[in-house]
């Protein structure tokens, strides 16, 4: 007679996070979401000084934003993500239709959640958010400057970029750099023009350069 067949202890189920039900009690809901850090002790003081000099005085909308000055504010916290992300980020902050408040006015942003999402971004994807660094930008280019002439010839900036051996921009990309960097009256690209055009705008992926190559 065969031994009796017994059952195989099925996989533990991940605790996801309390929600209340009808009673009032805690039961676990879903799968829980990674923690997320808090912001390094500067960034934290920041944000909330910059939240104050935007944020919506009297009445009940104390302690939010209207949603058009979000990017505005972003960008004052030394952080200078894309078009997309920025949207990305917005529809993260945005109470869902269902339970947002009826109100005539514009679209608004709590603090709780505009600090939530930069938590997020910076914690889980430093790179794509946080600026390089002006000094680091400087350094870089002028330590290809052989001729210490502090500019570049378009196409000579054009064909470095492309060559480079770590991250080469494709055409595309060179061209868009060139579009916005080159000195309409020389043609030449200088190179502080360089640093503070790239130091207000990530998207023109210059500071793709100076990342270390991938292992």
């Amino acid at each position: 007679m065969s031994a009796p067949e017994t059952s195989q202890p099925s996989e533990p189920l991940e605790a996801g996070p309390a929600v209340e039900d009808d009673a009032g009690e805690a039961s676990p809901a879903q799968d829980e979401a990674p923690a997320v850090p808090r912001l390094p002790p500067d960034l934290e003081t920041l944000i909330r000084e910059v939240f104050t000099l935007f944020e919506l005085k009297g009445g009940d909308k104390k302690g939010e934003v209207e949603e058009k000055d979000v990017p505005t504010l972003i960008r004052g916290l030394g952080l200078n993500p894309t078009e997309a992300q920025l949207e990305e980020l917005l529809a993260e902050m945005r109470t869902p239709v269902a339970d947002a408040p009826k109100s005539k006015g514009p679209p608004t942003v709590t603090f709780e959640k505009l600090e939530y999402a930069v938590r997020r971004a910076v914690s889980q994807r430093p790179a794509e958010f946080r600026r390089t660094p002006k000094e680091t930008l400087l350094k870089a280019l002028r330590a290809v400057d052989t001729g210490h002439k502090g500019c570049f010839e378009a196409e000579e900036l054009k064909n470095l970029v492309m060559s480079s051996s770590t991250h080469p921009f494709s055409e595309e990309e060179a061209a868009e750099l060139l579009q916005a960097a080159t000195d309409s009256k020389t043609g030449k690209v200088y190179i502080d023009d360089v640093v503070e055009l790239l130091g207000r705008d990530r998207s023109l992926g210059l500071s793709k350069m100076l990342e270390p190559a991938s292992a």
